[in-house]
């Protein structure tokens, strides 16, 4: 199965049945599982066709250096935090080193450049693993994704869904410093954010492999308020 017949077949009758039951934290699960498929599905379509995916992420900043053993070494860094009078082994490069090429790293790539689809990402490996111990990962529990109604005044407008219905959030892991409270966020909205970045590159993908190009959309019932 291809990535498009996967969105098409799995992804696509996934997200619909969510949407008509947004309260449900299976239906939610089964959404996070397939839009994280869809990525390793894209991944593996275009190697096996000899398109290096990462090309589709562009380029990113690095700085190079030498570990012990005289191995050179990347390490991304945000641009915007570089100080450009320390500049020494910092390159901007679409390379990606042959440990790295695996659909893993190439959805951490997607995820750097997008809070939502990192979000997402997260909580498809909480769900699949129950508890993540490892990293710094957004959410942590499978039981971070919970489903309560949003009363009027709570929610943010263009978020959720409205009239106080129970609707799915996720609630990101705790601060490490001060006394704030857990975040929570609206899962419709991450999904939905997440979706289209994934069906952007999906939207590459075809254009790589000849396919007629078509629009990768999610038509929800409340897609007005998303």
């Amino acid at each position: 199965m291809n990535a498009r017949d996967f969105h098409d077949e799995i992804v696509e009758p996934t997200l619909k049945e969510f949407d008509a039951d947004f309260g449900s934290r299976r239906c939610a699960f089964l959404a996070v599982a397939v839009v994280d498929s869809l990525v390793a599905h894209i991944y593996a379509e275009a190697t096996q066709n000899n398109i290096d995916p990462f090309d589709f992420l562009g380029g990113r900043y690095v700085r190079r250096s030498q570990n012990s053993n005289g191995k050179v070494v990347e390490k991304g860094i945000d641009i915007t935090d570089f100080d450009e009078t320390n500049g020494q082994g910092v390159v901007f490069t679409t390379a990606v080193s042959s440990d790295q090429r695996n659909d893993s790293y190439f959805r951490q790539r997607i995820a750097d450049g997008c809070d939502a689809f990192r979000l997402i990402r997260d909580l498809a490996k909480a769900n699949k693993h129950a508890e993540l111990v490892k990293h710094k990962p957004l959410v942590s529990s499978s039981d971070q994704a919970i489903s309560k109604p949003m009363g009027y005044g709570l929610g943010r407008y263009g978020k959720g869904r409205f009239g106080g219905v129970p609707q799915m959030m996720i609630r990101l892991n705790a601060p490490t410093t001060g006394k704030e409270e857990p975040e929570e966020v609206y899962f419709e909205h991450v999904l939905h954010e997440a979706y289209c970045v994934v069906t952007d590159l999906l939207g590459v993908l075809d254009r790589r492999r000849g396919r007629e190009p078509r629009e990768y959309a999610w038509h929800t019932a409340n897609e007005q308020e998303l």
